[in-house]
């Protein structure tokens, strides 16, 4: 058992049992390091092909976005 709470329920408060406690899953390094590679990889051949299309031609009416080349790393707020 991992507690009790006490919650409202039909207008009356009442003592329940938690039986269960709250878990957190985090990847481990070794997971995330060669996911970050391959999203880079990937980030890198679609720039590829985005220079490609631009250069030939084909993307005169088109506009395309750029991705976040590492959403993972968060920019400080500016106070």
């Amino acid at each position: 058992m991992a507690g009790t709470e006490r919650i409202l329920t039909r207008g009356k408060c009442r003592s329940i049992e938690n039986l269960a406690c709250p878990v957190t899953w985090r990847p481990h390094p070794e997971q995330v390091a060669p996911a970050r590679r391959a999203y880079d990889d990937w980030w890198q051949a679609l720039s590829w092909i985005r220079d490609g299309l631009i250069a030939s031609g084909m993307l005169r009416e088109l506009e395309v976005t750029v991705a976040k080349a590492r959403p993972w790393t968060r920019v400080s707020a500016v106070r």
